[in-house]
Order: C-alpha cells, then structure tokens, then sequence
C-alpha cells in the first residue's frame, strides 16, 4: 500500500485497517473526535519518536533535521498537528461529502 492509498484508511484499535469511505457516519464522527480530543498526547507522541530516532542516527546532519522536526512538533498547536495528517484531512473531506458536521453532530437523532 503507498502512502496515498494509507492516508485513505484508519487503523482501529484491533489493528483492522478499514478505507475511511468504507467508516460509518458515526465511526467517522466518533474517530475525528477521537483526534480532537487525543490531539496533544499523539503530537507529543511523534515528537518524543523523533527525539529518539536523532539519539540514535549516526548522521549529524540527520539527527540535526529530526531534532528540528521534534522541536517543530513540540511548539506546534494540536489543530496545525492535526491537519498535517493525511488520515485526518480525508476524513474531515469525508465528513463534507456526506454532509456530516464534525464534533460529533451526525443531524442523527438520539
């Protein structure tokens, strides 16, 4: 699978890779307010990983460009992190096609 074909599917929690047009309304709602929510914690994530991966390069000039990248991470707000994800663009570009309202208003009554 390349990278385009990856930014359209999500990985739920049993490790089931499903296409993000194949999600239902309310797994789709459910998954963006799961990245609202979680935003911060999964930046700090993939900044900490970079930390790691410029401690143990043996390239100067790459571990200068991940620490960079770390440092950006780290200043970033949750929302820019977010809409560096390609997972999370589709989905959001998903939820306007079927006429969903993110933050979890499906217009599905209760």
């Amino acid at each position: 699978m390349n990278k385009k074909q990856l930014a359209k599917t999500w990985t739920m929690r049993d490790g089931t890779v499903i296409k993000i047009s194949d999600m239902s309304d309310r797994h789709l709602i459910n998954t963006l307010n799961y990245l609202w929510r979680n935003a911060e914690e999964l930046r700090t994530r993939a900044a900490f990983a970079l930390d790691i991966a410029a401690e143990q390069t043996n390239g100067e000039m790459a571990a200068y460009y991940l620490e960079q990248d770390a440092n950006h991470l780290y200043e970033m707000e949750d929302i820019d992190y977010l809409s560096t994800r390609e997972d999370y663009c589709e989905m959001l570009a998903e939820a306007k096609r079927r006429g969903l309202s993110p933050r979890g208003d499906t217009g599905e009554s209760k």
